[in-house]
Formats: C-alpha cells, structure tokens, sequence
C-alpha cells in the first residue's frame, strides 16, 4: 500500500510516498460494507511481549493469560479454590465466549 502525505522541503510543501508493508484490522475498515466496532477491556485483549526484561516479557504475558483464565474461572463459578500463585491457561476452544 502506497500512502501519500505532505511535508516541507525547503520551504515549499510537497507531496511525498510511502510504502506501507504492515496492515492492522482499523486500515480496512474504509473498505467494509458493515463495519461492526465491539468494546472489549484492554486487559482481557492485550499483553504485549516487546523486551526480554522488565514490562511487555514472556513472563508478562504469561501472567496476564493466566490472571485472565483466573477471572472467568470465579465468574463461572469455579467450584475449586484458585489462589494467586496458581497458574491457570485456559484452551480457547473451551473458553470461546460468543
């Protein structure tokens, strides 16, 4: 996808080009008939893993799937006693909530 913009260059505005090699779900929605937006909360969808240490690590990540998995466990009403140590992965066949 090519993306047009205008800059400045030497002192006058001019067009310039861009190829854009990635896309996200939000570039299509000019094309779609029927978009449909739902709210979901940030936590329940989004656990980044960017670094090897500190904030956004595979350990991150894991902990937030499993706080996750602990959530809907108490909401369903767990008949099992989950304690914050426990490490809960729920299979998404199981856990699809349409």
């Amino acid at each position: 996808m090519v993306i047009s913009f205008d800059i400045f260059k030497d002192g006058k505005l001019q067009k310039a080009f861009i190829d854009k090699f990635e896309r996200f779900s939000f570039d299509t929605i000019a094309q779609a008939r029927n978009p449909l937006f739902i709210g979901i909360p940030r936590i329940e969808c989004f656990a980044p893993f960017k670094r090897t240490e500190g904030e956004d690590t595979p350990e991150t990540v894991a902990k937030a799937i499993s706080d996750l998995g602990k959530k809907w466990l108490k909401e369903a009403g767990a008949a099992v006693e989950i304690s914050d140590e426990s490490v809960v992965e729920l299979s998404p066949a199981f856990c699809y909530r349409a």
